[in-house]
């Protein structure tokens, strides 16, 4: 048999042709492509060599590289546009069993502080948010994850529902960061 179209004009036609089985998509020009990588493989060793250099990655960067870090993990990533992404930066997919676990993931860096003081700490109403999205469209759990802290409501808020949502703080994320450096499978 032979197809009345290639599998490149399918693809840039947005029929994603296997792209089923791949681990990264990322909205691009307003459709779902698969994507290599996230990020670079610079940019997680400059921070995996200096943990201080995540300070100086841009909220674009910072997105990329969690997206990343979730793919090394074994997700399958949907990393959605920066703006309008109606609270979620990304869904994370494990399938397994015939059955997908969808994890909806909100990403926050806050502006690099001044020297001496700290990041702005993320507060409850962050959390709330993308768990109420979460749940308006029946996803499995929502994360936050951060390249600074919670507040304690922040932290209460999930410590009353740690089954649907999780917190992911920078001094977890670099831990992350480390043990998944290197992608063994790609």
């Amino acid at each position: 048999t032979v197809l009345p179209y290639s599998i490149k004009e399918l693809d840039e036609a947005g029929v994603g042709i296997g792209s089923h089985y791949a681990k990264r998509h990322q909205e691009l020009d307003g459709k779902r492509r698969v994507v290599s990588a996230f990020c670079s493989q610079e940019l997680i060793d400059a921070i995996a060599k200096n943990p201080d250099a995540l300070d100086d990655v841009s909220k674009a960067n910072f997105e990329a590289l969690v997206a990343e870090v979730f793919a090394r993990k074994g997700f399958e990533v949907d990393l959605y546009r920066p703006t309008k992404d109606e609270g979620i930066d990304f869904l994370a997919i494990k399938n397994e069993d015939g059955d997908p676990f969808i994890l909806a993931v909100q990403v926050k860096h806050p502006d690099k502080p001044e020297a001496g003081d700290k990041r702005n700490r993320i507060q409850v109403p962050t959390v709330r948010e993308i768990y109420g999205v979460s749940k308006y469209y029946g996803l499995d759990k929502a994360m936050v994850v951060t390249s600074s802290e919670f507040s304690r409501g922040a932290k209460a808020f999930q410590e009353g529902k740690p089954d649907e949502i999780q917190l992911l703080n920078r001094e977890e994320l670099l831990d992350w960061l480390l043990k998944y450096r290197w992608n063994p499978d790609e």
